[in-house]
C-alpha cells in the first residue's frame, strides 16, 4: 500500500506508484479537496482561477497541478 501526501502527489508519480501494482489511499484533508472541487468547475466553465499563496508552499503547487491538469491557463499572483 502507498499513500499520497495531504496535499496531494503529481499525477505522473501516482500513475508509477499504480503501475507497479500499488494501491492509493489519497489523504488530502476535505478543506483543500474542496478548493480543487471548485478550481475544476471553474476550468470547466473556461473562467480563470486566481491562486493567492505562497509559490513554494505546497498547498499552492498542488492547486495550480490540478488546474494544469485540465489543460488551461492558469493566471497566478505571488
Amino acid at each position: 500500500m502507498s499513500y499520497c501526501a495531504a496535499f496531494g502527489t503529481e499525477l505522473s508519480i501516482q500513475q508509477q506508484i499504480k503501475d507497479r501494482g500499488c494501491q492509493i489511499v489519497d489523504t488530502t484533508c476535505g478543506d483543500v479537496m474542496s478548493v480543487w472541487k471548485r478550481v475544476r468547475k471553474y476550468a470547466s466553465e473556461s473562467a480563470t482561477s486566481i491562486i493567492h499563496g505562497k509559490a513554494e508552499h505546497e498547498e499552492t503547487k498542488a492547486t495550480s497541478r490540478v488546474r494544469l491538469a485540465m489543460e488551461a491557463d492558469i493566471t497566478s499572483s505571488f
